[in-house]
């Protein structure tokens, strides 16, 4: 039930970038500065990256998220958290090879594209 609203209320991209907001700037920072590569809003990012969980998540994944909810005085804030910050590692990956990249020559395109 707990997944369920989450993914309700922040496939909404202007709910999305509010709780991100709501998470703290420190947090908010670091995922405007992986959406400033891309063509994309905070809240397209984060309602994009909720609804991929919850197109492909795991059953596992799905329990380890509900854990992570439970009991939090914001559990719906503890559950974007808990999807965003893989999706963040991911983007600081793909950035910091797409630097390399560029700093090789190499089209950056292209090597975000391998």
């Amino acid at each position: 039930m707990l997944i369920d609203e989450l993914v309700h209320t922040c496939a909404h991209e202007e709910v999305a970038k509010a709780a991100v907001f709501s998470l703290g700037l420190p947090f908010a920072g670091k995922v405007a500065s992986a959406v400033q590569f891309r063509d994309q809003s905070i809240g397209a990012f984060v309602a994009q990256a909720v609804c991929r969980f919850a197109a492909t998540a795991k059953d596992d994944e799905r329990q380890s998220l509900l854990a992570a909810m439970t009991g939090k005085d914001q559990p719906l804030l503890a559950g974007l958290h808990f999807i965003l910050v893989p999706v963040l590692e991911d983007e600081v990956r793909a950035i910091g090879h797409a630097a390399a990249a560029h700093a090789l020559g190499r089209p950056i395109t292209a090597q975000l594209e391998a």
